[in-house]
């Protein structure tokens, strides 16, 4: 924590309120739909069918209890609607920086919280869900992105792993609330009352930090970025060869053009980092986290237990999820990403995999509860010290400055979109599959690990300005790009739009020994300090 000084803290802070509001938004809906003064209210239908199944239970009606799609529907809403807010997102975060957006999910979230406190129908709810769902989908784009651009390079790890205890103290903070709150009829308004705690916060921060230095030199502020790099980095460093980095990469964003130019650069020139975007999400929502961290108290009713136990097991879970957070920032830097993507996914299968034998072995009933409960705990503590927080770090520290937005908002919106379909129809999978719908996680999980493994280098304590010569070495990528070169000779970025020379030129004279830029026709080409592309 030595080189995290005041500005970096502020700005540590801040990312940690829009991910301390994701973690608690999607927490907090499971144990909502568990408290029979909600269902009465909001879902009187779905009320009805689940007190009759909890007098008359049987083996099938156990895992259908909650087979409802509008249910199913009020969880996942929140990732359908992070979609279109992620589309604009992507436009904000690369043309006016990173803050303007993290004062959208500020905005966002109090006006969610305001009107589902206040909601009377289910149209309510629903409208609620939506507008905080944006903000939720926002804060996993913009703020990681600025995370990774001003921690330096051997915290950068450590600070995404707090922002993972953010998310994990939203969980742990829903939990929390829904078992205090349960017993009240207006409980469970309090409980989505507290979400503006969050946004309010994070509005307080905002006017105290400052956008990070490759997006003041993107807008031509190049004294301006010096100064601020000086300022986030300890007293007396020398920053002249990272400011040569960022100058570098600002280069080249010069150079990308247009979103539709970019687009193509990134499908053509950068197809290890679309991987990289693409499938970390895409494997941490296999793993069923979102379904457990929504859905834990409905799966532990569906297992026998009374609403009261499902909800104090659901906090216990998410406190042991938060200690685990907290250890993880212990190694996180001392530990490889690969060898803690290996340890966790193996565990996550494990824990899972053991589920599903003990629920097609054991007959159901809360004799059964306290097993399942401890495999669900420690399938959580693998979950918070490896992929869920990899899965922020990684994709974020790989990107190239000039496709930073676009495929930070691809990795969201890959993560909302699975999340969405796989928080919808786990509950109505639940009924059909059973016990099978663990064993489906266990295999997503064992599948999605090794394809990590086997894709993705290793990227600890690299600058995030040359990560991209990690590729190179890389056994499958870095033969790509020797195909690629062979071919194309180079790998010369789009022309730049027209006007746009002086500005790459200006930026591109700033040159050091770590990097070369050199500007040829309006194009821009780069080439590390091992001469690689």
């Amino acid at each position: 924590m030595g080189q995290l000084n005041p500005p970096l803290l502020r700005t540590l802070l801040a990312a940690c309120c829009c991910s301390l509001a994701a973690g608690w938004l999607i927490g907090i809906w499971g144990g909502i739909t568990a408290m029979p003064s909600f269902t009465a209210q909001i879902f009187p239908t779905h009320h009805t069918r689940s007190s009759s199944n909890s007098q008359a239970a049987t083996h099938a009606s156990y895992y259908c209890m909650y087979n409802d799609q509008i249910l199913s529907l009020s969880g996942s809403i929140i990732y359908l609607s992070a979609l279109p807010a992620l589309a604009l997102a992507a436009r904000t975060t690369h043309k006016y920086g990173r803050k303007p957006t993290m004062w959208g999910i500020a905005v966002l979230l109090v006006a969610g919280a305001a009107l589902g406190a206040a909601a009377q129908n289910l149209a309510a709810v629903f409208a609620s869900r939506a507008l905080m769902g944006m903000a939720m989908g926002c804060s996993f784009q913009a703020p990681t992105m600025l995370l990774c651009e001003v921690l330096p390079r051997h915290r950068r790890g450590l600070g995404m792993y707090f922002y993972n205890i953010a998310l994990s103290s939203g969980f742990l903070l829903s939990g929390l609330a829904n078992m205090l709150l349960q017993q009240p009829a207006w409980g469970w308004r309090a409980s989505v009352a507290l979400l503006a705690a969050p946004g309010l916060l994070l509005a307080g921060l905002l006017p105290s930090i400052s956008e990070s230095p490759q997006v003041l030199l993107q807008h031509g502020k190049d004294a301006a970025a010096a100064q601020l790099l000086e300022r986030i980095r300890p007293k007396g460093s020398d920053t002249s060869a990272e400011l040569a980095q960022m100058r570098a990469a600002a280069a080249r964003a010069a150079a990308a053009g247009r979103t539709a130019q970019r687009l193509t650069s990134l499908v053509k020139h950068h197809q290890p980092e679309l991987v990289a975007s693409l499938l970390w999400p895409l494997v941490l929502m296999l793993t069923g986290l979102n379904v457990l961290s929504t859905w834990t108290p409905n799966l532990l009713m569906a297992l026998g237990a009374a609403p009261a136990f499902a909800l104090r097991s659901n906090t216990v879970m998410m406190a042991v999820g938060l200690a685990a957070a907290l250890l993880g920032t212990f190694v996180v830097e001392r530990v490889g990403r690969r060898t803690l993507l290996a340890v966790g996914g193996s565990v996550i299968a494990a824990s899972m995999a053991l589920l599903a034998v003990l629920l097609a072995a054991v007959p159901m009933g809360p004799a059964l509860l306290p097993v399942a409960l401890v495999l669900l705990c420690v399938n959580r503590v693998a979950l918070t010290c490896t992929l869920q927080p990899l899965a922020a770090t990684v994709p974020a520290e790989v990107q190239p400055l000039q496709v930073r937005a676009d495929t930070s908002s691809l990795t969201t919106g890959m993560r909302n979109g699975s999340s969405f379909f796989v928080t919808q129809f786990a509950l109505p999978l639940l009924c059909a599959a059973e016990w099978g719908l663990f064993l489906i996680f266990a295999g997503c999980t064992a599948v999605g690990t090794l394809a990590l493994f086997v894709l993705i280098p290793e990227t600890r304590g690299l600058p995030i300005e040359e990560i991209h010569l990690a590729w190179a070495s890389h056994w499958l990528w870095g033969r790509i790009q020797r195909v690629q070169q062979r071919t194309a000779g180079s790998f010369a970025a789009p022309a730049a739009p027209a006007g746009s020379d002086s500005s790459v030129k200006q930026l591109a004279q700033h040159g050091s020994q770590s990097c070369q830029v050199t500007v040829e026709m309006g194009s821009v080409m780069y080439q590390g300090s091992e001469g690689k592309a």
